[in-house]
């Protein structure tokens, strides 16, 4: 096992964001696979929060090392009931795009948590922008999404109100 997993494993409860950040770069820098972070996401709440968000910093730090393991960390986290995954699925898609495979599910999932009075600003504004990028390849789904984005702007924050006004007039120039 590399050294930076058993790092990982013995100080993640209490990394903070430079940290994970660090170990973010250096498991894209030595091509580490993320499967070794997968027992993390089976731990404990706490823990496997921390997990999805030393993967949300590898999203966010190379979108294209961790497009091509989005698949099989899906199917994972699907299996695991104890931890939210919207909130990380919604920015993994949105920054690295969504596996093929997966597209379909994804669209409907997408779609779900925008238009849910139960999910929160921070899912619904991160499915806005997956969704408008998944408008490239999917423009049938264009009216539908304007019609969602239209019927949330008065149901959530004045930031997510900017954000959903910005996307609605690209899809309207498009």
């Amino acid at each position: 096992m590399e050294p930076i997993i058993k790092d990982i494993n013995t100080r993640l409860l209490q990394s903070d964001a430079n940290q994970r950040l660090i170990w973010a770069k250096e498991i894209v820098s030595k091509n580490i696979g993320i499967d070794y972070l997968y027992a993390i996401l089976e731990k404990d709440n706490k823990t496997s929060m921390r997990g999805l968000w030393l993967i949300g910093d590898l999203a966010d730090h190379s979108p294209a090392y961790l497009k091509p393991q989005l698949h099989s960390l899906y199917e994972i986290c699907m299996k695991l009931k104890e931890i939210e995954i919207n909130a990380s699925f919604a920015k993994f898609w949105f920054l690295c795009g969504v596996p093929e495979e997966d597209e379909v599910e994804a669209l409907n999932l997408l779609f779900k948590w925008l238009n849910s009075p139960k999910t929160n600003v921070t899912t619904k504004s991160r499915a806005l922008f997956a969704l408008n990028k998944m408008t490239d390849k999917y423009s049938d789904i264009i009216p539908e999404f304007i019609s969602i984005v239209e019927n949330q702007l008065d149901r959530n924050s004045i930031d997510f109100r900017k954000r959903a006004t910005k996307v609605l007039k690209q899809l309207r120039n498009s």
